[in-house]
């Protein structure tokens, strides 16, 4: 699976711009660092989209569960 968070970046920008009145006076192209505030009762894109992923291990695959102790290790 991809980690590409590009869409998410955008997508909280455009929350974060929606109430701003003159988007001329922005620098878009630092639309990830934007540090205005989002709308109120609106989540995070970015926090949403990670709080959704389950758990992998660093190679990306999802993580087996525990063996169960009831049975002997294949």
């Amino acid at each position: 699976m991809s980690t590409d968070r590009e869409l998410l970046y955008v997508a909280r920008y455009l929350l974060q711009v929606s109430n701003h009145d003159d988007l001329t006076q922005l620098d878009h192209s630092r639309f990830k660092k934007c540090k205005l505030p989002l709308p109120a009762g609106v989540s995070d894109p970015l926090k949403l989209a990670e709080a959704s992923q389950p758990d992998q291990s660093s190679n990306g695959a999802p993580q087996a569960p525990p063996p169960s102790s009831d049975q002997p290790p294949q």
